[in-house]
């Protein structure tokens, strides 16, 4: 066993804020997205009373977006679990005290890692605990259990474009907006996903920097941009290639790093020479003169970012689309500088995740989805959450028969969820670990109660806003009765399991001692430090003509050996299934909305004020040769099922394109979506949420019972 992170164990108590008197302020980072914006927040009687944005901070500098300022009806919503759940053989639920609890599920974990083996159960956190602490020791438990199948929302967001560029240059890169002069947003809308960008955009353009916006939706962004690239859903492989097309063929590349840097430029060129911008507008819809304009714009101007979404990588060659982009920011000399794509830096945090504990057998059985998505599995470590059914109902590539869930709501969020619902049902034990409750809770055999990232302490980093690499620590501003934090979950597991040596820490702030020690502070000191936390690393330029790239050749591989000896093409290309008569249009869904993340918060009043219901945006023509008005009902029929929901115009679409948002019970839109093998991007496993084929009808009168 390790002993580079080990200390004695007992329960993890919560953080205490008794201490706080009436009307105090305390600093914190919200913690509901990856921005992690700093926030000033008045607690009386153990609430959230006020909230305003801390102008101390050193990236979100006062700004704040609705779900910050909701954090104190986020906090008291009325559906938030109030204690550990168990449910009854009739189907009700009885209140039962944690140690009951966690006393039944260890025992359960137990006799099933006994009868089936390690493998059998399976772990997985949700978008909660993206960026948190607790979702290192949600894979470290599993590890230890025995169990390779962890898995995490990384099964369907940010891990397609980040392999890509791994794949490419051996890290991720980040944009530097604020000291571009050019940038590129690709499937990638900030004012909806990460708001917070939207300052330092605006910083950018006040400087004179050109903006490019590729999004089949035409949002604020891309109606304010120098070039809106409104393309076909799915054809982003196809139109980034006509990008390289204009930059190899007018010379705009940068030639010096090319020859010095990259291998497989030749290979690349000759892949972009078969997609002219004739070719690419026949198959994008963005017409030829927009298209070498912004080629142009891009290719011809330094330093220039590009930011990748998740739009870009939920399509059949989401990976091939993101490899594409990786390639023209490299060759144009935008890698590694400032105002281009800055490579991320290690934050040097002592790592959770140990070896997976072998079976009684000495081995370890291969994960989920590491046969079908080896490269996935190889640069993740990590399960394919997407198979997880395949291997409850068909039993491969063993039998799945229980499974620990946190902070996620697969029900709602993941693709084929008709199947999954079966799934569901025929595991022998699921355990849902949630703030709130939501339909997966609904179905599970025990549900527990977890803090909000305002009432733990929480380690923050700013690396994936604007690329640098400053890290603190956001002090629990309030507490929650009977709520815990999900650290409590696996180190209680742990610890009647057997695993006591693993998680051997008194407080979380042990812990986090632990972790922060190469940095040399402890998480008291880097507390009290507050907005400014500890700059970890020095951004150096061109830090590979030192070391060059952590890719086997050492340089940016635009033709990739690797991809190539696991059977996928070397250069990027695309892979645009045909959708057939039956399915003439194209459905994206799942584009993000401010108020909620994901399928998180319309719980709160204020919140779902802004978005209400469900609506499938349908442009004017589309829908009047469907029948339908504005406040119709349609139906929207994939190869997987069909949706009733309420249709409302928006001429903002190209007429093929049709828009939904996911993450909503009363329409779910993921009953459309598919997890079945062909129907996932080949090298990622990831769903095809923003190009789904489909067609619409006007929906047909409800009988009498509403059915």
């Amino acid at each position: 066993m390790s002993l580079d992170f080990q200390v004695t164990i007992a329960a993890m108590p919560r953080s205490s804020t008794s201490s706080l008197r009436a009307g105090t302020r305390r600093s914190v980072a919200c913690g509901l997205c990856t921005a992690n914006c700093g926030l000033i927040v008045t607690v009386d009687d153990n609430r959230i009373v006020a909230v305003r944005g801390d102008r101390d901070h050193p990236v979100s500098r006062g700004y704040i977006c609705p779900k910050g300022a909701a954090l104190g009806q986020i906090q008291t919503a009325s559906d938030r679990v109030p204690c550990p759940q168990r449910r009854l053989p009739d189907g009700g639920w009885q209140d039962v005290s944690w140690n009951s609890a966690l006393d039944e599920i260890a025992s359960r974990l137990a006799a099933l890692r006994q009868s089936h083996g390690a493998e059998a159960v399976a772990f997985h956190v949700g978008r909660a605990g993206i960026g948190k602490e607790f979702i290192g020791w949600a894979e470290r438990f599993a590890h230890v259990f025995g169990s390779p199948n962890f898995s995490s929302c990384g099964s369907q967001c940010k891990w397609a474009y980040e392999m890509a560029n791994h794949i490419t240059y051996g890290k991720l890169a980040i944009p530097d907006i604020v000291r571009s002069r050019c940038l590129l947003f690709w499937g990638d809308n900030p004012e909806q996903s990460m708001p917070v960008r939207k300052r330092l955009i605006a910083e950018a353009r006040s400087q004179g920097a050109k903006l490019i916006v590729v999004d089949p939706n035409r949002n604020r962004m891309a109606a304010d941009a120098d070039f809106h690239l409104q393309l076909l859903p799915g054809t982003d492989a196809t139109l980034a290639l006509g990008f390289l097309h204009v930059v190899i063929a007018e010379g705009l590349f940068d030639r010096d790093f090319v020859q010095a840097w990259t291998v497989g430029f030749d290979a690349l060129a000759a892949r972009a020479a078969e997609f002219p911008p004739d070719r690419v507008a026949a198959v994008t819809g963005v017409p030829v003169d927009l298209l070498v304009a912004a080629a142009r714009a891009y290719g011809s101007t330094r330093p220039a970012c590009l930011a990748m979404g998740n739009g870009i990588e939920l399509h059949h060659d989401g990976v091939q689309s993101a490899r594409a982009l990786a390639c023209l920011q490299a060759i144009c000399g935008n890698l590694d500088v400032l105002g281009g794509s800055v490579l991320t830096l290690k934050n040097r945090l002592t790592p959770l995740v140990p070896p997976v504990s072998p079976g009684p057998n000495g081995e370890v059985p291969a994960a989920i989805g590491a046969r079908e998505f080896p490269f996935f599995h190889e640069l993740r470590g990590q399960a394919q959450a997407n198979l997880l059914a395949r291997a409850v109902l068909d039993e491969d590539p063993y039998p799945v028969r229980g499974l620990v869930i946190s902070g996620s709501n697969p029900l709602l969020q993941w693709p084929g969820v008709e199947r999954l619902g079966e799934a569901f049902a025929r595991l022998e034990l699921l355990v849902v670990m949630d703030t709130s409750f939501t339909e997966t809770t609904r179905v599970a055999d025990y549900v527990l109660p977890a803090t909000l990232p305002f009432e733990r302490d929480e380690i923050w980093d700013t690396i994936l806003v604007g690329g640098e690499p400053r890290l603190g620590l956001s002090a629990a501003a309030v507490d929650r009765a009977d709520a815990r934090d999900d650290r409590y979950l696996w180190s209680e597991l742990a610890r009647r399991l057997g695993h006591s040596e693993w998680f051997p820490w008194e407080t979380t702030r042990d812990a986090l001692d632990q972790r922060l020690a190469p940095l040399g502070v402890d998480a008291e000191e880097l507390a009290r430090r507050g907005p400014q936390g500890i700059i970890y690393a020095d951004r150096v330029e061109r830090a590979y003509e030192a070391a060059g790239f952590k890719t086997p050749s050492g340089k940016v591989e635009l033709s990739s050996g690797v991809m190539a000896s696991r059977g996928y093409d070397p250069v990027p290309g695309p892979v645009v299934p045909e959708s057939g008569p039956d399915f003439p249009l194209i459905l994206t869904s799942g584009a993000r909305s401010v108020g909620y993340t994901h399928s998180r918060y319309r719980n709160v009043p204020a919140l779902r004020r802004l978005q209400p219901k469900p609506l499938l945006s349908v442009h004017p023509d589309t829908a009047a040769a469907a029948g339908l008005s504005d406040g119709d009902i349609g139906v929207v029929v994939s190869s997987e099922g069909r949706l009733r929901v309420e249709v409302t115009l928006a001429d903002d679409l190209v007429p093929r394109v049709l828009r939904m948002p996911h993450g909503w019970e009363e329409a779910n839109v993921n009953r459309l979506s598919s997890a079945r093998l062909d129907d996932l991007d080949p090298v990622s496993g990831f769903p095809c949420f923003r190009s789904l084929p489909v067609r619409l009808e006007a929906a047909p009168p409800l009988s009498p019972a509403g059915h």
